[in-house]
């Protein structure tokens, strides 16, 4: 999917997206490109179509803002710090069904994580809902008694009170839709 039919898609699926061109920042653990690199405080940058095909075409990453806005959330899983890279790239082959399955837009990310999206029906998110929602991915029929998943949330991404919070978008650099799910689950 091109750049251009990532944000028409996302145009349908929710009111007024803010998209964002990530500049990267230097932080004291390194250089990372994901951090947005710029303030925006109450005033939110407009980019055009043309600077976010240009940025993808650059390298850089482009997002769509969680959050008040629209209610957009997404849950990020790294299966690869349980699995390493290949045991998450297999994981995720293994069970693309049981992604699909959350008929929800699943993106792929560079390291062998994927990122949930959701759309909170209030200013909150409901964690017994999205628990229940998200048990498709956790459970594990060969798990014993008492044994923890291996494949677990590490992040939600909804909204943050130090900064905005995003979801890249595919197809930025690494990232891409997985399964055929073209629609937001809204919980």
């Amino acid at each position: 999917m091109s750049v251009v039919e990532t944000l028409a898609l996302i145009r349908s699926l929710l009111p007024n997206p803010r998209f964002l061109i990530l500049k990267g920042e230097q932080r004291r653990t390194g250089w990372n490109a994901k951090a947005l690199g710029y303030e925006i405080e109450n005033n939110y940058p407009v980019f055009t179509d043309d600077e976010l095909v240009a940025a993808v075409a650059a390298g850089q990453l482009i997002a769509v803002e969680t959050g008040k806005p629209n209610g957009l959330f997404d849950v990020e899983f790294d299966p690869y710090e349980a699995l390493g890279s290949v045991g998450a790239e297999e994981w995720i082959a293994e069970n693309i069904s049981r992604l699909e399955g959350l008929v929800t837009i699943v993106v792929k990310s560079p390291r062998s994580g994927f990122h949930v999206w959701g759309l909170a029906s209030s200013e909150a998110i409901d964690l017994d809902t999205l628990t229940d929602w998200l048990w498709k991915i956790q459970e594990d029929p060969s798990l014993g008694i008492g044994e923890e998943p291996r494949i677990k949330p590490d992040t939600i991404h909804f909204q943050s009170v130090n900064g905005s919070d995003y979801c890249i978008l595919p197809p930025s650099p690494g990232y891409k839709f997985l399964g055929k799910n073209r629609s937001i689950r809204e919980l």
